[in-house]
C-alpha cells in the first residue's frame, strides 16, 4: 500500500505548516472522526514540516496493527481445543513405554484404521493397508511417482494448491489435455472447496479434508488411493506426519520402499505423538466440538464479506474463497493467498479459516470496522 492511499492531504485547516522539530518527531491530534499525525526529520520540506490528516483506521494500520496471517494452511483452532481439555505431550513420560516404542507404526496404524471406520471416509475392506508418510506432501509425491510408471500424464482440475505444480515438474509429468492418464482429485477442494465426484477408478484421492470437520458431505472413498494429513485432522503440523490408504500391494510395496529410501522412515517420536494426540481425541468430542466451530466461522465471515459487496465463490472445506481486490486485503493488513497460485484468477484469495481463536476475532473487528 501506499503512503498516499493511505494518507488524506488538504489545505486550510487539513494541513497546518509549523517550524521544524530538532529531532525525528510524532505529532498527534485527535480532531472529531480523525487523527492529524505524521513523523518528519528536521532536513525535510526545507526546515518545514506538514502536519497531516490520516483517517483513523489506517492510522493503527500505520503504527499500531499487526499483520494477520491467514495465507498458511494449518488449522490451529483445533489444537486449541486440545489446550483447553489441559492436554499436553510430555515425550520424556512417553518414551519410557519401551513396548509402544519397539512398534509404534503398527498401533498408529490401527488407530487410523478405526478413526476411518468411525468417520466412514475411505471404503475400508479385508485387503486395505495403510502406509504411513512423512506428511501428506510425501504421501502425495509417492502416489504420483507410482502412477507415472504407468502413464505420464496427470489430469488435475483447476484451482489445485500450487504446490503440486512443483511435484509435477519434478516428476517429469505433463498436464496436456489427453485421454489417457491418471487423475488426481483433491475434494473437498483447496482452495475453493468444491466436492468432486471421486469414483472407483480414480487413481489419486487427496482426501485431507474429507473429514466431518471440513464437510458436511463426507463421502466413502473408493478411489484406488486415498492420501490424508495428520496436521489437518488435529492442527498439530509439526508431527510431519501423514499417510496413504489403499488396496493395491503394489502400492504399498513401492511406498514403503520410498519411504525407506527417501527419509529413512518415519520418526518414532512423531509417530508416538500421533498416538497420544489420537488417544486423546477419542476420549473427547475434538471433532464435533472442531465440526461447529468451523461451520459458525463459515457463515460469519462469508456474510462480513458479502455485506462489504464481495463474492463469496465457496465456503466448504478449511477455507473461504473470495472475490475482491489486493487492495482490500493490504488496507486490512491480512496476508492471504493469491488465485494465480492455484492457477486460478489472481483477484480470488484464500483465507484459513482455522486460524486461532484471537485472529479470527480480530479479522473480524476489522472487517466490521470498515
Amino acid at each position: 500500500m501506499t503512503l498516499a492511499s493511505l494518507i488524506e492531504l488538504s489545505a486550510g485547516e487539513n494541513s497546518t505548516e509549523k517550524s521544524a522539530p530538532n529531532e525525528d518527531t510524532l505529532v498527534i491530534n485527535n480532531n472529531n472522526d480523525s487523527i492529524y499525525a505524521f513523523i518528519l526529520s528536521p532536513s525535510m520540506i526545507n526546515g518545514k514540516y506538514l502536519l497531516l490528516k490520516i483517517r483513523p483506521f489506517y492510522f493503527n494500520h500505520l503504527f499500531f496493527m499487526k499483520k494477520l496471517d491467514f495465507g498458511y494452511g494449518n488449522p490451529t483452532f483445533i489444537q486449541e481445543l486440545y489446550e483447553k481439555n489441559i492436554f499436553s505431550i510430555h515425550h520424556s513420560s512417553s518414551l519410557a513405554h519401551y513396548d509402544f516404542a519397539k512398534h509404534p507404526t503398527e498401533k498408529l496404524k490401527k488407530q487410523i484404521l478405526d478413526l476411518h471406520k468411525k468417520e466412514k471416509n475411505v471404503q475400508i475392506t479385508s485387503n486395505t493397508k495403510i502406509i504411513i508418510t512423512v506428511g501428506a506432501v510425501q504421501a502425495v509425491q509417492i502416489v504420483m511417482a507410482y502412477y507415472q510408471q504407468k502413464n505420464n500424464t496427470i489430469h488435475l482440475p483447476i484451482p489445485y494448491w500450487g504446490r503440486f505444480d512443483l511435484f509435477i515438474k519434478n516428476l517429469g509429468l505433463t498436464t496436456e489435455k489427453s485421454s489417457h492418464g491418471f487423475s488426481f482429485i483433491t475434494s473437498p477442494n483447496n482452495p475453493d472447496g468444491f466436492l468432486y465426484p471421486v469414483f472407483f477408478d480414480t487413481e489419486i484421492h487427496d482426501a485431507c479434508y474429507n473429514w466431518s470437520i471440513y464437510t458436511d458431505n463426507v463421502i466413502e472413498s473408493k478411489a484406488l488411493s486415498k492420501v490424508f494429513s495428520f496436521g489437518k485432522l488435529t492442527g498439530f503440523a509439526s508431527t510431519r506426519i501423514g499417510w496413504i490408504v489403499t488396496d493395491d500391494v503394489e502400492l504399498e510395496k513401492f511406498a514403503v520402499d520410498y519411504v525407506n529410501n527417501i527419509t529413512s522412515g518415519v520418526s518414532i517420536e512423531s509417530q508416538m505423538s500421533a498416538s497420544l494426540i489420537l488417544n486423546f481425541m477419542n476420549n473427547y468430542t475434538i471433532l464435533e466440538q472442531s465440526k461447529n466451530i468451523l461451520k459458525n466461522r463459515r457463515i460469519l465471515l462469508k456474510n462480513l464479506f458479502e455485506n462489504k459487496g464481495f463474492s463469496v465463490l465457496s465456503h466448504e472445506g478449511m477455507f473461504l474463497y473470495v472475490q475482491a481486490n489486493p487492495e482490500f486485503f493490504q488496507e486490512l493488513n491480512i496476508e492471504v493467498v493469491s488465485g494465480d497460485f492455484f492457477n486460478d484468477n489472481p483477484n480470488h484469495f484464500r483465507l484459513n479459516l482455522g486460524v486461532s481463536t484471537e485472529d479470527f476475532k480480530e479479522l473480524c473487528n476489522r472487517l466490521k470496522s470498515i
